[in-house]
């Protein structure tokens, strides 16, 4: 449970965030010190010693400490994320939920959250309107200074509508596209949506997730075999076909799994392919021609190379 908030009293000491404040809502201004997350509308003017890597959508702080801010923008309305931000669901994990209000952001509507433990304090502020939904979590072991100035950098908010995103500019991977028939077909975030004919609802239903994702010590195998285990509602859920694979001379993992939904038949080859850095999961959704499906999606992921 990683999280993010805005304290709405303590922002207005905050001179260097150019925006005002009250109390259950604050505006910002673009400035020449806020920072675009590549990938998203969201700019920020981040805290020292933080910056920007391949493969994830905001900041890691790069002085030895931990500490991190993780954006997500998705084109789906806020209220339909609720299941995210709601209150019932914010202590677990050994959290305690501190803080929770409601607010605004500019003209959207928000919330924001505090859970903690005793080692590590998770932040969250998020918003949105009918068209999209935004989150700005920070997790960070208890630290008064370092805990404003994430309050400080969250309070700086920006979302840019007008700004085009570039969907493979933060990519840490590349597609030799004269080996896969799969094309681009949504970019959301972090998350790259391709298809056999770059529509977002293909003829054929078949549909490829590409999830970057930093390593955080485990291995390919490790951490699709953790991401197996997470599915829910859906039944009959079974994993086949695991083993070992190498992807352009990367270390890899694969699985099929088999489950059921909405009384339909579906399966999930599942791949992790790793370097030092991070971990690429892929996920390929398959409804029907199984066997010709599951040949096409693997020769998607050998042709992705890490870079």
């Amino acid at each position: 449970m990683r999280s993010i908030i805005i304290n709405l009293l303590l922002c207005l000491t905050f001179a260097a965030c150019a925006h005002s404040q009250e109390v259950g809502s604050f505006t910002s201004k673009k400035t020449d010190r806020h920072v675009n997350v590549i990938g998203t509308r969201v700019f920020l003017i981040p805290p020292e010693g933080f910056k920007q890597e391949s493969g994830y959508v905001g900041f890691h702080r790069v002085d030895g400490n931990k500490g991190f801010i993780q954006v997500r923008d998705l084109s789906t309305p806020f209220d339909s994320m609720r299941f995210y931000y709601a209150r019932e669901r914010q202590s677990s994990d050994g959290y305690t939920l501190k803080e929770y209000e409601d607010i605004s952001v500019n003209q959207y509507r928000g919330k924001y959250f505090v859970v903690e433990r005793e080692t590590w304090k998770a932040m969250t502020i998020v918003f949105g309107d009918s068209t999209f939904f935004v989150s700005l979590m920070s997790g960070f072991p208890p630290n008064k200074q370092f805990e404003d100035q994430i309050r400080s950098t969250f309070s700086s908010v920006y979302y840019d509508t007008a700004f085009v995103v570039d969907p493979l500019a933060i990519a840490p991977f590349v597609v030799d596209h004269s080996a896969t028939k799969f094309k681009l077909a949504n970019y959301s975030s972090g998350v790259y949506v391709y298809t056999s004919d770059g529509n977002r609802y293909p003829k054929d239903r078949v549909g490829i997730n590409v999830l970057p994702t930093t390593k955080d010590g485990m291995t390919a195998e490790e951490f699709l075999l953790y991401h197996a285990g997470s599915i829910g509602g859906v039944s009959d859920v079974m994993l086949k076909n695991k083993g070992a694979i190498t992807v352009n001379g990367h270390p890899g993992y694969e699985a099929e799994q088999y489950f059921t939904y909405n009384g339909k038949d579906f399966v999930k080859y599942l791949a992790a392919i790793a370097d030092n850095e991070k971990i690429i999961l892929i996920e390929g959704y398959i409804e029907s021609d199984y066997e010709k499906n599951l040949s096409d999606v693997r020769k998607f992921v050998n042709a992705i190379s890490l870079r």
